[in-house]
């Protein structure tokens, strides 16, 4: 507290005296659903003249909204406890952002008005799903909430203004972008256009070597794929084999390039793990590239931070709360990968961090690339997990960096 304290005072803050109370609001946690792992689509539609038929008002169990009635502060409380972890300051992975939902729907659905959207898509979610969510909102808001406290919520919706106090929301770190190295050393499945031909081939071997102490003997028959990406680090090509009797491997007339790159993966104990091979500089016409494969191990004493920094933003502080940025560097000091037991995602990979947030954290966003699947955002027992599913490696450290609200 020490070194906080003099940060605060650092920068004019005083901590002496009583804080000003401006209001007080007892917000309760309220868990959401987890993000669903289906690769389904959220919205079916059979072409792009595709209409969606609207449920008329009256079926919403309210017909046309009162927001003249509404209470907009219940209406702020009901938003932060039930819907911000997934509706934010920013479009999430869950669903559309507060201002996003406000601008759209005067226009979603042609013939019905903004108010009687918004009601019809809290108390009947699935009625019209944002083409590119999931339907995962829960459908018995209408049961649970009364129809002033309904209303109270399509008022908050539409009126709140959010744009003054949210222009300073972090974008992508530059160093969490996704990139094919990124996806092959996590594992990510890629698209693979077919190998590009340059007239010109190269042979790529190894072996695939064991580098935690006393590990076992590598496995023969690996899978190990083989991903070449142009001078632009734009994937190229993929290409497979597998590993010997002796743990060697070989790709041959593989396409070579000036400025070409190589990368190596394999899966070694369900934990995808790969290595790059230098750009091609001059006349190459074979690379040599062994593979460390290391053992996984749940004991996570070896795993340090070596650094974190935590910035707030009391900008938006007197309407909608404090906004947080994150950064926390884990390096990981033994010669095994270290996860958790439980796997998470979409690509099932283990949880190799997991960082809670504080109750009532809502607007959570990892600062990622924008396909990139490396995080995941549950609420476990009403406290905000991010949990990080790119393996860390011996010697590796991970930068992790969310951005989230408190009320």
């Amino acid at each position: 507290m020490l070194p906080l304290a003099m940060l605060l005072s650092a920068c004019g803050v005083s901590l002496s005296g009583e804080p000003e109370i401006v209001s007080e609001r007892e917000i309760l946690p309220a868990p959401t659903l987890a993000p669903t792992s289906t690769q389904e689509a959220a919205l079916e539609t059979t072409g792009a003249d595709t209409q969606v038929t609207p449920q008329p008002a009256d079926d919403t169990g309210g017909g046309s909204v009162d927001l003249a009635a509404a209470d907009y502060d219940l209406g702020f409380e009901l938003y932060l406890a039930n819907c911000a972890q997934c509706h934010g300051a920013q479009d999430g992975a869950q669903g559309p952002s507060l201002s996003n939902m406000r601008d759209s729907a005067a226009t979603r659905i042609e013939g019905i008005a903004p108010a009687d959207y918004v009601h019809q898509s809290i108390v009947d979610p699935g009625a019209y799903v944002v083409e590119g969510y999931q339907n995962i909102m829960p459908a018995t808001f209408g049961e649970q909430f009364s129809e002033h406290e309904i209303n109270s919520l399509v008022k908050f919706v539409l009126e709140f203004d959010p744009a003054s106090m949210m222009g300073g929301a972090a974008a992508s770190s530059p160093e969490d972008a996704s990139s094919p190295e990124d996806a092959s050393s996590a594992g990510q499945a890629t698209p693979a256009p077919a190998a590009v031909s340059t007239g010109e081939v190269l042979t790529v071997r190894g072996k695939l070597v064991q580098g935690t102490t006393n590990g076992e003997d590598i496995p023969p028959n690996l899978a190990v794929q083989l991903y070449v990406l142009d001078e632009q680090g734009n994937l190229a090509g993929t290409f497979d084999t597998m590993s010997a009797e002796d743990d060697s491997y070989t790709f041959e007339n593989i396409p070579r390039a000036q400025g070409y790159m190589y990368l190596i993966q394999t899966r070694y104990q369900d934990v995808p793990q790969g290595t790059q091979i230098h750009p091609i500089q001059g006349d190459e016409r074979e690379l040599v590239q062994d593979m460390m494969l290391y053992e996984r191990t749940t004991d996570t004493s070896d795993i340090a931070i070596s650094w974190a920094q935590m910035l707030i933003n009391f900008a938006p502080i007197e309407e909608f709360g404090l906004e947080v940025w994150l950064r926390v560097e884990l390096v990981n000091n033994s010669d095994r990968i270290v996860t958790h037991e439980e796997t998470a995602g979409a690509h099932d990979w283990f949880v190799s961090a997991a960082l809670e947030l504080p109750v009532g954290a809502f607007g959570i966003q990892p600062m990622q690339g924008e396909d990139s699947q490396r995080y995941v955002v549950e609420v476990v027992d009403g406290i905000p997990v991010v949990q990080d599913t790119w393996p860390l490696r011996p010697g590796q450290m991970h930068t992790i960096t969310v951005d989230y609200y408190l009320p």
